[in-house]
């Protein structure tokens, strides 16, 4: 679906981020990446692969390329902590409700 935002053309696509970026739209390819309260959800091991593929889209630092995370963080709080580590993944392969 396409939108236009101010006279610029916006186009969204639904990717799987964390094995499709990078063979969507190329490498370095982006000056900014964004992405939001999804670490959490993805598990320990989808988590990585995300952060691997978002490395790929953007351009190298040197050439201005940046990568802008908002996330939620382990608590601090031990027993938090280790529940937080122990459904992490639980969570993401039900949807990632709740991180």
């Amino acid at each position: 679906q396409d939108a236009t935002l101010d006279g610029t053309k916006i186009k969204f696509v639904r990717a799987d981020a964390t094995s499709e970026l990078s063979s969507l739209f190329g490498d370095n390819r982006f000056d900014t990446v964004v992405d939001t309260f999804s670490l959490c959800v993805m598990g320990n091991e989808g988590a990585p692969m995300c952060l691997e593929e978002l490395a790929k889209v953007v351009k190298r630092k040197g050439d201005g390329g940046r990568i802008l995370l908002i996330e939620n963080t382990r608590a601090s709080n031990p027993i938090l902590g280790m529940y937080q580590d122990a459904t992490a993944n639980a969570a993401a392969d039900v949807g990632g409700r709740g991180c």
